[in-house]
């Protein structure tokens, strides 16, 4: 009965946070898997205002459910993106034209099947230093384990990216 009430409540706040960040995409900064206690894997949401919440979701699992409630094809906006920007890997998903979540490696995997890739918006990057840490526009850090030329990669293809998606929402060639 207690493991029942655990899922229906992590379930609920779960549909709170996709409501969140479907109807107020600029207020989340970047979400990335953790270890809970006394549930096992889970994800921290970064929000405006050094807000942080933890949901009992993986964030691979979370950004699924993300891009099933998107209006259009998901799926084919990455391919499109892959396309123009000659990527195969951690492609940036574009959510709309106020979220695009770029991918990075957060933490070391403990196990196999362990989630280790988090998302940061891209709209709410301050700056990249030099060594490769994320500071966000709240002034915190993303946690980030990828070496300082792969960020910056990934940021400019973010940054090529928001011009296509805003090219491919507004139809201009």
């Amino acid at each position: 009965m207690a493991i029942r009430n655990r899922e229906k409540k992590a379930e609920k706040e779960v549909t709170s946070a996709l409501k969140m960040v479907r109807e107020r995409p600029l207020e989340v900064e970047g979400f990335y898997p953790v270890q809970l206690a006394g549930y096992g894997e889970g994800m921290k949401m970064l929000c405006r205002e050094d807000e942080e919440k933890e949901y009992a979701i993986r964030a691979d699992r979370f950004t699924a459910c993300l891009t099933e409630g998107c209006f259009y094809n998901i799926k084919m906006a990455q391919r499109y993106l892959s396309q123009q920007l000659q990527v195969t890997y951690r492609v940036p998903i574009p959510l709309g034209r106020e979220m695009i979540l770029v991918p990075f490696k957060t933490r070391s995997r403990r196990i196999q099947g362990d989630s280790m890739i988090g998302y940061v918006n891209w709209h709410r990057v301050e700056r990249v230093t030099s060594r490769g840490k994320i500071v966000l526009k709240s002034g915190r850090e993303f946690p980030c384990l990828n070496k300082g030329r792969t960020v910056r990669q990934r940021m400019v293809q973010a940054q090529l990216g928001a011009v296509l998606m805003r090219e491919y929402f507004e139809g201009k060639p």
